[in-house]
């Protein structure tokens, strides 16, 4: 005979068939877990009903489990799916962001080589009040020779950097200036600095050339990618050598870093970009860093401005 009960969960009276007891499956009106009770031998002993009414409520409860089924095979195989889709989701936006960093370097470096095509130098790191207060970056001296005519308009070289109409263009940074894989780029922070140096394409004082200089000088380093680096985009700071991390992506240290799959990106003199690999030794990322000096002392100033 049919068992009348309760659910416990949702309060739903139904009837099973006397088969299901003792059983365990889900509520047919709420899917928490219920369990049949059991038949008291009185009942048990009484004949049984007629069999189109236990038909009905057992072909009715059977397809209630299979579409508890069917729902969990779905779970599964979509987690399944899940798990071997995010992996290639996510290791393909980290590639599409790397292409963007290092497409986003060549443009500095194209930007810089302009610069040096005008002046017959690159531009110096910092540009300093008679005073000896640092008032300007090399990244703004570039802002014409990367299509930012307007904004550099808007900059003005009588007051330092963050002065009260400059800081107002802290929040306008090129998109060259930032790797999409750092999110400090999206405040206003760059990405890309110079490593400053007397012995490096960064002279602390000075600027550097290249005429009469070997070709093995546009191999060295001009612009490294340093995730979070702490330095606006109009601030002029940089990296200097002497307090460099020796190591690509050092946890422990300020250096060359970047959240990309293996090291960080940079631009050489010449140009071109090249990936930097955390298994970079420290003379490796040595040589790369040090400029031989010029063959004669540069004398002439460098310009304030483009």
């Amino acid at each position: 005979m049919p068992i009348q009960f309760t659910c416990p969960h949702c309060g739903v009276t139904t009837e099973v068939a006397d088969q299901f007891a003792g059983l365990r499956g889900p509520c047919a009106s709420c899917l928490n877990t219920i369990e049949i009770p059991q038949l008291s031998a009185e009942l048990a002993a009484e004949p049984a009903e007629p069999v189109a009414p236990e038909r009905s409520s057992r072909l009715g409860t059977w397809y209630l489990l299979a579409i508890v089924g069917a729902i969990a095979a779905l779970i599964v195989g979509s987690a399944v799916l899940v798990g071997q889709f995010v992996p290639s989701w996510f290791q393909r936006q980290l590639t599409q962001q790397e292409v963007a960093c290092r497409d986003r370097l060549e443009q500095i470096g194209q930007a810089l080589r302009a610069y040096h095509a005008e002046y017959d130098q690159f531009p110096p790191a910092v540009v300093f009040a008679p005073d000896g207060r640092p008032m300007h970056s090399w990244r703004v001296l570039i802002l014409p020779y990367l299509e930012e005519q307007a904004l550099y308009k808007q900059y003005h070289l009588d007051e330092p950097w963050d002065g009260p109409r400059n800081k107002l263009l802290t929040a306008k940074m090129p998109v060259a200036y930032g790797c999409p894989s750092d999110p400090a780029s999206y405040r206003g922070q760059t990405s890309y600095v110079a490593v400053v140096g007397a012995d490096t394409a960064w002279p602390q004082d000075g600027v550097m050339r290249l005429r009469n200089r070997p070709a093995a000088i546009g191999g060295k380093l001009l612009v490294v990618e340093v995730e979070s680096s702490g330095i606006f985009w109009l601030q002029p700071a940089d990296f200097r050598r002497e307090l460099l991390s020796k190591r690509i992506n050092d946890p422990q240290g300020a250096g060359i870093r970047s959240l990309h799959l293996d090291g960080a990106n940079a631009v050489l003199v010449d140009g071109s970009i090249k990936h930097l690999p955390t298994t970079l030794s420290e003379q490796e990322l040595a040589e790369l860093l040090s400029v031989p000096p010029p063959p004669e002392t540069n004398s002439q100033p460098a310009p304030a401005a483009p």
